[in-house]
């Protein structure tokens, strides 16, 4: 098997690739085989889709396109998908590197509670204070943006942690109930 590329795309292979894709349409592996490169097909699919394909807008992420993205992930979970379909000439894979950006720059608060420390609970979105009433999910990301600004205080702040505790608690996999009572015993 050859070994496959796995470095940046150059000029002369998109233009290659559009010429195939111009020719074969969405068969990326007749695309791949096109071009007589090392690329695959898989390849070729998230480059179209990412990339190359005509709708996409390649333009910085706008600060309300920020917004639509954190309340997404709110209301979404990191389905990004679906918090795309909001948002459209972005892809999921801009979408989740703009949110890893963020939250790696550490333009996302984060709340842990005090008493969850394992790596995974670390792991979920967490909420900010600045949600009082949750977004539900019949509500579009539109509405939930342009709303009026909330303003905290102590108590609310207390009823947000205590619904996104119950929220999270609801979310965490159940153990399978270990029914012994019709085995055989031997």
């Amino acid at each position: 098997m050859k070994n496959k590329r796995k470095i940046h795309w150059t000029p002369t292979e998109d233009r290659k690739f559009k010429e195939a894709h111009a020719q074969f349409g969405n068969d990326w592996r007749a695309c791949a085989l096109q071009m007589q490169t090392d690329r695959t097909g898989k390849q070729c699919r998230e480059r179209w889709l990412n990339h190359l394909a005509p709708g996409i807008n390649h333009k910085h992420i706008t600060p309300n396109e920020s917004k639509i993205i954190k309340n997404g992930v709110e209301l979404f979970g990191r389905c990004w998908t679906e918090i795309a379909k909001q948002l459209p000439g972005r892809s999921e894979n801009m979408i989740k590197n703009h949110w890893h950006s963020l939250n790696k720059r550490g333009l996302l608060r984060s709340q842990a509670s005090p008493e969850s420390t394992s790596s995974e609970s670390a792991a979920l979105p967490m909420p900010t204070d600045e949600i009082i009433n949750p977004p539900t999910p019949d509500a579009g990301l539109q509405d939930i943006v342009s709303a009026e600004p909330v303003v905290v205080t102590p108590e609310s702040s207390a009823q947000n942690a205590a619904w996104w505790s119950d929220f999270w608690q609801q979310r965490q996999p159940q153990a399978p109930e270990d029914d012994r009572s019709n085995s055989p015993v031997i």
